[in-house]
């Protein structure tokens, strides 16, 4: 989960005037760019092993 979309699930609430959520790093969720062979820069997340 992003915090755009934790921020969005707040401010679905009526009740809720402000919000702000503030990502940290996980372990977890770790996000990393790699260059394949042929040069192009590919996002890759852990959590899923693959493309983003």
């Amino acid at each position: 989960m992003s915090s755009v979309e934790g921020e969005s699930v707040l401010y679905a609430n009526s009740a809720v005037n402000e919000a702000a959520v503030v990502a940290r790093p996980n372990e977890f969720w770790v996000r990393q760019k790699k260059v394949e062979d042929d040069g192009t820069e590919v996002e890759t997340c852990n959590r899923w092993g693959g493309r983003l």
